[in-house]
């Protein structure tokens, strides 16, 4: 995944970070509708930045990496009056709540900029992020009716929530100069998305998601992958 970064108040300051990551999955559900996920995660960061000092452009790169794990529990609620007790890939419309607690470790980096004579020092970063949101969505079976079992699926949903950041605390000093901020703040994010069960075990999904908080705005990411259960 590629992240584009700029200033907010001038175009002084930019950056791209290229992030390879591998993620594991444990998933508990009931066919009554409640679940729970838990992700673990480690990821590989390549960081290109540019900005301007005294209208001298300067120019750094650094890599780094991070952990993460995370705990997911929802209800969905079907709005169909079917008995969906043979099977959650039956055709229906949903609506389901859901909690989530993220917490994530992102090792600190020393790295010089290309005037060789700025120093940049950054501390590792903790996050401790809660959220809570609800998706909406529909989901079409390839099965035609409730004798023909048939796990494939495809459906499409909307979702929206609200995510707070607990710790947020962010340090990093140029040369001498320490600057430190409690980065921890209340966001909102909405977005949308498509699932694809083209077989038992393999399920492709694509997703739209935007942020936006008090001086943080995340523009639309798209997700784009595949996954397989073993």
């Amino acid at each position: 995944m590629t992240t584009k970064q700029r200033t907010r108040t001038n175009n002084n300051g930019q950056g791209d970070t290229d992030r390879y990551g591998i993620n594991s999955y444990a998933t508990w559900a009931l066919n009554t509708g409640e679940y729970a996920d838990l992700v673990l995660s480690a990821d590989y960061f390549r960081q290109d930045i540019s900005t301007k000092a005294n209208e001298i452009k300067q120019t750094g790169k650094y890599n780094t990496f991070g952990l993460g794990a995370s705990i997911e529990i929802g209800k969905q609620f079907s709005f169909e009056n079917r008995d969906l007790s043979w099977g959650p890939w039956y055709r229906h419309t949903w609506i389901e709540p859901q909690l989530q607690l993220s917490y994530y470790w992102l090792s600190g980096k020393k790295y010089k900029l290309s005037n060789k004579g700025l120093k940049v020092n950054i501390k590792d970063d903790d996050s401790l992020i809660g959220r809570a949101g609800l998706v909406i969505g529909t989901k079409w079976n390839y099965g035609e009716n409730y004798g023909s079992i048939d796990k494939r699926f495809v459906q499409a949903y909307i979702k929206g929530g609200v995510k707070h950041d607990f710790l947020g605390n962010y340090k990093v000093s140029l040369n001498d100069q320490i600057f430190s901020k409690n980065i921890g703040k209340t966001t909102g994010y909405y977005g949308v998305g498509l699932d694809w069960q083209a077989a038992g075990s393999t399920r492709f999904y694509m997703q739209l998601e935007r942020e936006h908080g008090s001086h943080y705005t995340k523009e639309y990411e798209v997700s784009v992958g595949m996954k397989y259960q073993f």
